[in-house]
């Protein structure tokens, strides 16, 4: 007796010989397709161009920084498929610490190439620095809106 067993995955179908009495199980197991982890920058060169080293960055960050940084990274949606690592931020939810902080931050993230802000409240993280789930979507949304502002070649103002 032949079973036949379809890979839908790989279009192929295989047939494999039982004997008498013998019976076929087939398990998939429960993989994960989305991984319970950031893929974060470590500042050497890959497909997607020079990432920037995240925990040199973090560490080089004073406590206004920290703080809106941490605000960000925590409304950062991982599960979303076309995430480009814009985060809304509620001014409304936040302590006044908070909000003079983010005041303070801001431009100082900003002139390290760290976050921009996209519009009234909402700012986008570098996806070179934390690497969002579409790379190639992010890293161009990024750079059509850094552009204007830097050069491609020395990231400085111009």
């Amino acid at each position: 007796m032949y079973e036949y067993l379809e890979d839908s995955d790989r279009g192929s179908v295989s047939a494999i010989a039982l004997k008498k009495g013998e019976k076929l199980v087939v398990q998939t197991d429960n993989q994960v397709k989305d991984l319970p982890y950031l893929k974060v920058g470590n500042g050497k060169t890959g497909r997607y161009g020079e990432s920037m080293n995240l925990i040199q960055e973090m560490a080089k960050m004073t406590k206004p920084e920290q703080v809106m940084f941490a605000l960000l990274e925590k409304g950062l949606d991982y599960w979303d498929e076309r995430s480009i690592n814009k985060v809304k931020l509620n001014m409304d939810e936040l302590s006044s610490t908070e909000k003079q902080y983010i005041k303070r931050a801001y431009p100082l993230l900003e002139g390290k190439g760290i976050i921009i802000r996209v519009s009234r409240g909402v700012y986008q993280i570098n996806p070179r620095l934390i690497l969002a789930k579409d790379s190639t979507l992010a890293i161009l949304e990024w750079d059509k809106k850094c552009n204007p502002k830097f050069k491609i070649n020395k990231g400085q103002k111009q």
